[in-house]
């Protein structure tokens, strides 16, 4: 890991925006909170031409679609930073802790979780594992829209995937089976010492979670979309 210049957290916000709204996973539901016009400029103008007003409602828009995930994040005084992954810190990874991991990677790394996936294995949902098979099979680095965003107590990690773990699982799929990955990954990184407040932290050493708390069901509030 490679850690650049400080960003804003708005740009973190607009980073979630811009890759749910490419997501078949979760676009429908972050366009229940936005503007019609607003979600079709997002999906067909580059971010660089997003005037203020659209970049504004669409953090309010993100914050109101993933308020289970990110708002408690967000609380922790993290400081976010430009950083840059190379393919080899992949597997390393962390999934969010939630029981849609647990069963396939109880040691919470992205290696562990990818295997399980390439055995057919799903996620209790199958929106996930089905999204893993539909990106992998249709690879292509310009679909893969925003950079991930990572959170981890220290520079040195370990590192908790926030948003892009889709990706990051297929890039890792690719990456153990020796075909061409982006080099440098281009990413975003959070440090808080306060992470272990998070709900949703993997845990560093062995288990995605403490025995004594099962992690919680989904990183979103699906009350709030369709």
């Amino acid at each position: 890991m490679i850690v650049a210049e400080k960003v804003p957290e708005e740009e973190i916000l607009l980073a979630f925006a811009q890759s749910e709204m490419f997501s078949r996973r979760w676009a429908d539901g972050l366009a229940s909170h936005l503007e019609e016009a607003l979600a079709e400029r997002v999906r067909y103008s580059p971010r660089s031409e997003w005037p203020a007003e659209d970049r504004a409602a669409l953090v309010d828009g993100v914050r109101a679609f993933r308020p289970p995930l990110l708002d408690p994040l967000l609380r922790l005084g993290v400081v976010w930073w430009a950083a840059s992954l190379v393919p080899s810190d992949l597997a390393d990874l962390r999934a969010v802790s939630t029981r849609e991991f647990q069963g396939l990677a109880p040691d919470g790394r992205l290696a562990t979780l990818v295997d399980s996936l390439e055995k057919g294995r799903d996620t209790p949902d199958a929106d996930f594992s089905g999204g893993f098979r539909r990106l992998k099979n249709a690879y292509s680095p310009a679909k893969m829209q925003g950079r991930p965003c990572l959170v981890a107590k220290a520079k040195d990690g370990p590192y908790t995937v926030v948003e892009g773990l889709t990706r990051l699982a297929v890039l890792q799929s690719r990456w153990s089976a020796g075909k061409p990955v982006p080099d440098p990954l281009e990413a975003y990184l959070g440090l808080t010492d306060r992470l272990g407040e998070w709900g949703f932290a993997a845990v560093p050493d062995g288990g995605i979670t403490p025995t004594s708390r099962p992690g919680p069901a989904s990183p979103v509030d699906r009350s709030r979309s369709p």
